[in-house]
């Protein structure tokens, strides 16, 4: 006679829907686009000592829209170790407003970036339309108002970014 307890089904059944749940996990979101591109043009920047080259610079995009969300985030990973993430109500789309943006800032600890940040989206739209293949890469050309938590500090982010879905 064969003996079943109830622990030793579910750990049967659930087994392979947490395997699949992990699988799941851990594709990257539809909404996720990465790249790069520069930090360029500042303006009021000097007496923070921001340089007056560009710098290079790994982006990341979620724009909200893409996956029906409440908040897009732009997040810029710096070459020399930095990560600031600015947060956005609503869709990533063009426009001649500066939009209120909470932002956070990873150095040698973390910080809430203060100034009252601003991001104004000038350009998010696909290059690869004539390739057929759906808009898998975007370009995106932001300006980033009291940048780094600098007051009076404007900078402009233009990267180009490719679905990480689609990679």
């Amino acid at each position: 006679m064969t003996r079943f307890s109830l622990a030793s089904t579910l750990r049967s059944a659930l087994a392979p829907a947490a395997v699949a749940l992990l699988a799941l996990t851990a594709q990257p979101a539809q909404a996720e686009w990465q790249g790069g591109g520069t930090v360029h043009s500042p303006q009021g920047c000097e007496r923070y000592g921001w340089p007056a080259g560009p710098e290079m610079v790994r982006v990341r995009v979620r724009n909200g829209a893409d996956e029906n969300e409440r908040n897009s985030h732009v997040t810029i990973a710096f070459m020399v170790g930095g990560i600031n993430t600015y947060r956005v109500r609503g869709a990533l789309s063009p426009t001649q407003w500066f939009r209120a943006a909470t932002a956070r800032s990873v150095w040698d600890r973390m910080y809430w970036l203060s100034g009252n940040p601003r991001v104004r989206v000038v350009s998010w739209e696909p290059t690869d339309t004539r390739s057929g293949q759906g808009g898998n890469s975007r370009y995106g050309e932001f300006l980033i108002r009291n940048f780094n938590g600098e007051v009076g500090c404007t900078v402009t982010l233009s990267a180009v970014l490719r679905n990480a879905a689609a990679n």
